[in-house]
């Protein structure tokens, strides 16, 4: 063995007591091998012994050059490790803040939805309650209608009643009977003719209720499905937005584990190189 060997296993116990992933302990190798004496000294064997020093003091600087690069390398490494897990972090802030939101519009969409539930169920109880006032209304007219058919019945009894008077005095006033007759045939008719206007007036008014009541229901009915349809569509953007969120969310998880594996790769290949190095320091 030379000197060079020596000094070149005595670095590698260096190195490796330096480095903070070897799990084993550092080894120390001292090994001195003397030459033999010469029978004479001369000044070309002091002159190469110096060289021989020099160039052993300068492969211990270098050795211990490549020493400090390597602890900044680690160093870098470490620092680059601490940015990403620091990116990660609030990488996972920002999709739990995301999802916060999220959870709030949701519960504001809910509070909307039943607002307009409820005022649909408000509006449904006032047309119900039109609807008994129309109810109340047709009982009036009902009332109206038998009070005039109880008004035609006790004229058409008065008229029986008359009859059978002119009938008693036909004998004597025949004429004047007959003038009555005629005077009562002429009120009959006139009573028919406006009880029978009073009946048309009452159907056009029903027909007109009648009418006003489906425009009503209509209207109602279509206010139901604009409000249907405004809470679909509310749903629909809610849950188009949703769905963005999630890929911005997968899009910046695929980002990360792409960096992470780039970053793995690159630490695989620096500890290649550093390995193939460390096998070619006793080749030197």
């Amino acid at each position: 063995l030379s000197l060079q060997t020596i000094v070149c296993y005595f670095s590698l116990s260096l190195y490796r007591s330096s480095w903070p992933s070897r799990a084993s302990p550092p080894f120390f190798f001292f090994l001195m091998i003397r030459r033999p004496p010469r029978s004479t000294l001369s000044s070309s064997s002091a002159a190469s012994d110096v060289y021989k020093r020099q160039e052993l003091s300068d492969k211990q600087a270098s050795l211990k050059k490549r020493e400090r690069k390597a602890e900044e390398k680690q160093s870098a490494l470490d620092a680059k490790s601490q940015e990403l897990a620091d990116k990660e972090a609030a990488a996972t802030a920002d999709a739990q803040h995301r999802e916060k939101e999220l959870a709030d519009r949701q519960a504001a969409l809910d509070a909307d939805a039943e607002k307009r539930e409820k005022e649909l169920s408000d509006k449904q109880a006032s047309l119900k309650k039109r609807e008994r006032k129309a109810e109340e209304k047709q009982s009036a007219l009902d009332a109206k209608s038998q009070e005039l058919a109880d008004k035609e019945a006790a004229a058409t009894a008065d008229a029986q009643q008359r009859e059978q008077d002119l009938a008693d005095r036909q004998a004597a006033l025949e004429a004047d009977t007959q003038k009555r007759e005629k005077e009562l045939s002429d009120k009959q008719a006139s009573l028919e003719a406006d009880a029978q206007k009073r009946e048309k007036d009452l159907t056009d008014k029903q027909a007109a209720f009648e009418a006003d009541a489906q425009k009503r229901e209509k209207e109602l009915s279509d206010k139901q499905a604009s409000l249907e349809a405004d809470a679909q569509k509310r749903e629909k953007e809610l849950s188009d937005k949703q769905a963005s969120l999630e890929a911005d969310a997968q899009k910046r998880e695929k980002d990360l584990t792409e960096k992470q594996a780039a970053f793995e790769a690159d630490t695989q290949k620096r500890e290649k190189d550093l390995s193939d190095k460390q096998a070619a320091c006793p080749e030197a």
